[in-house]
């Protein structure tokens, strides 16, 4: 499935260089920022060569920005792979390769690299001969051979570029699960670190590299003793984040594609986005255990529901990728994809389930003292009410949405009754998650069309008779009010 919480990781090389407490990394590193906040990037790549800043992690992050930011793209991936480590992250490595390949793009990087460390706020030494013609800005940094994989053995670009990048990183993360002591990802637990490589890792646009250096973090953080609560609660929920983003990376096809022209490329994004959504749940489910907060809690039936949406999506494609192949020779990749459809129709049987035991205990708050929480938001009955669809629970859903105590619609004969209001900017300050309430009218739209597709007629007609009371103009009400008719005297003449 290409689960990136397999690849093996190792301690990151701070605990060797013995780093000093975060306080004291930014107290020396505050002239980097301050360089890095004039655009001063020959004064920030200057002073990330002094001893012993330059071993630390932070420093290399600061480093990788600067030569990111200055356009020597090349230098700043290449000092990136030497932080995470060598073939580990396959998109990074794929990012390279492209660069690597591409002349136009190497040619720019190395024209840039004389030019580009003398802007941002420095003065140009040029035009002058003798010494100063040969100092360019800063010193280069020495090497670090610490964490320096071997020389790799001789590369045929000419093949490498006729496989699709898809392909290619699917093939680098099989060997490498096949492998699993060949290469070995440094891992950081440190949130301003993490939170300085993203700045890079979101600017390149590398979002796997994003979800997985975050993977791992939760992976070696929920193996260990809980030091700081909110640092921790903060690396889980950009976990999470990047996770999202990462989904919202590759496109879905599904509905879109038919099923004759469905290609393996097809498959494999729409197994990515799936294992994507799922480490978003997990990371969520982490985060909802160490909080006990009712919009993580709510985070991880989204996740579950986005999930069960993506494994249909692939569950689809899969079938109509069985049908291709018919022959012999592909008896072996029929019993492969046969059984990864069978895992996905598994979880997707559970995951509408778990998100309605959460969101069941998210609406069920406020009861008993109403007066200091807000009531459940109208995310919160809008993603119950669809757990309960996605399990054809269609009238449990309907019994729900007549219980729901919904804000006042603005009419003068409203009988709903008035629940607790926003006060002042502190309940915006101090509430998590949303504070809009179900509307009356969004429940009664989503009662009538639950009612249509269970055939209770008389009740849809009902309901839509008071929703064209509230807004006739509204075509689809009529619509609806026509449906529920005609559905009522087809039922009556049967």
């Amino acid at each position: 499935s290409g689960n990136i919480l397999n690849m093996p990781t190792r301690p990151s090389p701070s605990a060797a260089a013995a780093t000093p407490p975060q306080a004291v990394q930014q107290t020396r590193l505050r002239p980097v920022y301050s360089a890095l906040d004039n655009q001063n990037f020959a004064k920030v790549l200057k002073l990330t060569t002094a001893e012993p800043l330059c071993h630390w992690p932070l420093t290399k992050a600061l480093r990788i920005i600067a030569l990111d930011r200055s356009g020597r793209k090349r230098e700043a991936l290449g000092l990136l792979r030497d932080v995470l480590g060598h073939e580990c992250y396959h998109e990074l490595e794929d990012r390279i390769l492209q660069m690597d390949v591409g002349l136009p793009v190497v040619a720019e990087s190395a024209s840039s690299s004389a030019t580009a460390t003398g802007g941002g706020g420095g003065k140009s030494r040029g035009g002058k001969k003798g010494k100063g013609k040969k100092s360019h800005g800063a010193a280069p940094a020495k090497p670090d051979t610490s964490n320096a994989a071997p020389s790799p053995a001789p590369i045929d670009y000419i093949d490498l570029i006729d496989v699709p990048p898809w392909k290619r990183r699917m093939q680098r993360r099989q060997e490498a699960l096949a492998d699993n002591t060949k290469h070995k990802a440094n891992v950081f637990t440190d949130d301003v670190v993490l939170a300085t490589l993203k700045v890079t890792l979101l600017s390149q646009r590398l979002n796997e590299t994003l979800a997985q250096l975050y993977s791992l973090a939760t992976e070696a953080l929920s193996s260990r003793p809980i030091a700081d609560k909110e640092e921790l609660c903060s690396i889980f929920q950009e976990s999470y984040f990047s996770q999202i983003r990462l989904a919202c990376t590759f496109p879905r096809t599904a509905h879109v594609v038919d099923d004759a022209t469905v290609s393996e490329k097809n498959v494999w994004e729409a197994e990515q986005i799936a294992a994507a959504y799922e480490c978003a749940q997990l990371s969520a489910m982490s985060l909802a255990r160490h909080t006990g907060s009712r919009l993580h809690q709510s985070w991880v039936a989204s996740a579950a529901l986005l999930q069960k949406e993506a494994n249909a999506d692939a569950i689809k494609l899969m079938e109509a990728r069985l049908s291709t192949l018919s022959n012999d020779k592909d008896e072996s990749r029929s019993t492969c994809i046969r059984d990864r459809v069978d895992k996905l129709q598994a979880k997707n049987a559970m995951l509408p389930r778990l998100a309605e035991s959460l969101m069941s205990r998210v609406v069920s708050r406020g009861g008993d003292d109403e007066s200091k929480d807000h009531p459940p938001s109208a995310e919160d009955w809008n993603m119950y009410i669809r757990a309960l669809v996605e399990q054809d629970k269609l009238s449990d859903a309907i019994e729900k949405l007549e219980g729901v105590k919904c804000a006042s619609s603005g009419s003068s004969d409203n009988t709903e009754g008035e629940l607790r209001r926003i006060d002042d900017e502190t309940d915006v300050a101090s509430h998590q998650g949303s504070l809009i309430q179900l509307a009356h009218r969004s429940r009664l739209e989503q009662k009538a069309s639950l009612c249509l597709k269970v055939k209770r007629y008389e009740e849809a007609s009902e309901t839509y008779t008071e929703l064209l009371s509230l807004l006739p103009d509204n075509w689809s009400y009529w619509v609806g009010f026509l449906r529920s008719a005609v559905g009522s005297d087809t039922d009556e003449r049967q």
